[in-house]
């Protein structure tokens, strides 16, 4: 640790850099917050926090990331840490409140580093002496900046910053309470719930209702087989891009060749025609989802953005409901407390709600799925 503070202060910390995982944290009240000057202190609805796009860790500065209190900090240590760091970290935890409110070193970030760095026998000297010689560096600074990708920049690489932002995104996701993003009731044409994630709306569209319903398609009707374009339609929708899943169909292919809708690929190509990144996988078969796409989906879903999957086998949720069987699109919309995922699934009006990755690869088989996020 000693070491990371040298090379900081041999360096300008200054820059930024727009992060592509955006810290996530509820706090509820505005007691939540140790500074009462936080620029977020005051937003009850959290859209700030999903948007957050820089991990700056000077809680007085400006775009700081909002403090965790210290029953949340507790609980995101007794979740994300083990053993003996586990209980090291715990006894320490006055001392990180107290040397944050100090030093304005965000106690997140501090464990963050300890961790990174395989501190051994966390204490109190070692938490203070770290905090001090950052505040100090950084406020020595012409321009003093506070950023994870400023440190990084400056001696390390870019897996260090990575490793810091992700240890940061495990400990605030690990406090969001799993009641945050339900679907309200709403009424439009084809949708009954709107899910809010941040500041996107998604519009649950169901493939089997609204005035598009009957319509022919693919040698069926929308309301048979269009769970894919109505998928499409509902994350449109988050982004600001309001098309019903006809408007899909008929804008994704032409008039006399609609079955182009109904590949991972042809919607992945719709998405970008509207300016949304949406690299599509395929996994070959239902075997070959590995460890691997399941984390890499939950670190999606991490950063605000939505998920559309091709499943194989019905989709159950925490509640017991099932959607229909067969081959089938559903959308992952949001991610909350203990990987808790939210799913909005156009063709059974019940099963738009929350599951988990667990269940996802036991019971519903994912074979394909795009990645969506804003350019």
């Amino acid at each position: 640790m000693g070491a990371i503070i040298q090379q900081i202060k041999s360096y300008a910390i200054k820059g930024a850099l727009i992060v592509g995982v955006p810290v996530i944290v509820l706090g509820g009240i505005i007691g939540a917050f140790a500074n009462a000057n936080n620029a977020y202190a005051d937003y009850a609805d959290y859209s700030a926090y999903l948007d957050l796009g820089e991990y700056v860790f000077k809680v007085d500065e400006e775009d700081a990331m909002p403090t965790l209190t210290k029953t949340q900090l507790k609980t995101a240590i007794e979740e994300c840490y083990s053993g003996d760091e586990q209980v090291n970290l715990l006894a320490q935890l006055d001392t990180l409140m107290s040397v944050q409110n100090e030093t304005k070193i965000n106690a997140a970030f501090i464990v963050a580093a300890m961790h990174n760095e395989n501190v051994e026998e966390i204490n109190k000297e070692k938490i203070e002496t770290f905090a001090k010689e950052i505040s100090e560096s950084i406020n020595s600074n012409e321009q003093p900046s506070a950023k994870v990708q400023d440190i990084a920049s400056a001696k390390y690489s870019d897996d260090w910053a990575n490793n810091i932002k992700n240890e940061l995104d495990k400990m605030y996701s690990s406090v969001i309470p799993s009641s945050y993003g339900a679907a309200e009731a709403a009424e439009g044409d084809g949708y009954t719930q709107i899910y809010k994630n941040g500041k996107k709306a998604y519009k649950l569209f169901e493939q089997w209702s609204g005035s598009y319903a009957g319509k022919t398609w693919a040698g069926s009707t929308m309301q048979s087989g269009a769970c894919g374009p109505s998928s499409t339609a509902i994350i449109l929708t988050g982004f600001g891009i309001n098309k019903s899943p006809w408007n899909v169909v008929s804008e994704c292919t032409s008039e006399t060749d609609r079955y182009g809708a109904r590949t991972i690929e042809s919607l992945s190509a719709y998405f970008q025609h509207y300016g949304i990144n949406a690299p599509y996988y395929k996994c070959g078969s239902v075997d070959n989802f590995t460890d691997s796409d399941a984390n890499t989906i939950i670190n999606h879903l991490k950063t605000g953005n939505p998920v559309l999957m091709l499943i194989t086998q019905p989709m159950q949720l925490l509640n017991g409901n099932r959607a229909s069987t067969g081959v089938h699109y559903v959308t992952l919309l949001g991610i909350s407390g203990k990987n808790v995922i939210f799913v909005g699934d156009p063709g059974c009006g019940v099963t738009d709600g929350e599951t988990t990755m667990q269940i996802i690869r036991e019971k519903a088989k994912p074979r394909e799925y795009i990645l969506v996020n804003k350019k």
